[in-house]
């Protein structure tokens, strides 16, 4: 789980079991990745919409890596650990702040998107125990 690309296709399968949905129109199978931005799709049904994987949900914005929230969904839901803001902070070297509002988002992310996060934790399952690709 430690490249950014393998993260976020964790990530976009998950979303999106079926390929990407654009967040403007809608449309299914409308979607081109940009090449000159990794992660970034693009709509050519509307041609209007530019969108991620964290578009609309609560990474929206974050400033870190998709990785890192990866890796902080598999740590609290995966292997079941309760962390506090603190510890957060020392594992991801982030501010106590930050690391609070990791928690929160993850948290808002199983509550707002379970079928998302049903998904993700699936896929996380089959890689710890060996199922997945390498």
């Amino acid at each position: 789980m430690e490249s950014e690309e393998f993260c976020r296709e964790l990530l976009e399968s998950a979303r999106w079991p079926e390929g990407p949905v654009c967040m403007n129109c809608g449309a299914k199978g409308a979607a081109s990745r940009l090449t000159t931005r990794p992660g970034l799709w693009t709509c050519k049904a509307c041609r209007r919409c530019q969108y991620s994987v964290t578009s609309g949900t609560q990474l929206h914005r974050s400033r870190l890596p998709v990785s890192s929230w990866v890796k902080l969904f598999y740590t609290t839901q995966i292997r079941n650990q309760n962390l506090t803001a603190s510890q957060v902070s020392r594992r991801f070297n982030v501010a106590y702040l930050t690391a609070k509002s990791m928690l929160r988002r993850i948290d808002a992310i199983r509550r707002e998107m379970p079928e998302m996060a049903e998904r993700l934790e699936r896929s996380l399952r089959d890689l710890a125990n060996g199922n997945g690709r390498d």
